[in-house]
């Protein structure tokens, strides 16, 4: 099993895109990890009206 772990520099959303085409959001904050679990292929989007930037870490359990 493993998980992702985003840790968030600002407060925000991010756009995820999975393989079919379907977008969920991901309300963002500052300093707030994120966690899902890993193994889905998808894309994330900016859906900010301002540049952000962010790393992706996977954990191997």
């Amino acid at each position: 099993m493993s998980m992702t772990t985003l840790l968030c520099p600002f407060n925000g959303v991010l756009e995820i895109k999975d393989n079919n085409g379907n977008i969920s959001l991901a309300p963002m904050k500052n300093g707030v990890p994120y966690f899902r679990e890993s193994g889905t292929e998808h894309d994330v989007i900016n859906g900010n009206d301002f540049e952000c930037a962010f790393v992706e870490t996977e954990f191997l359990i």
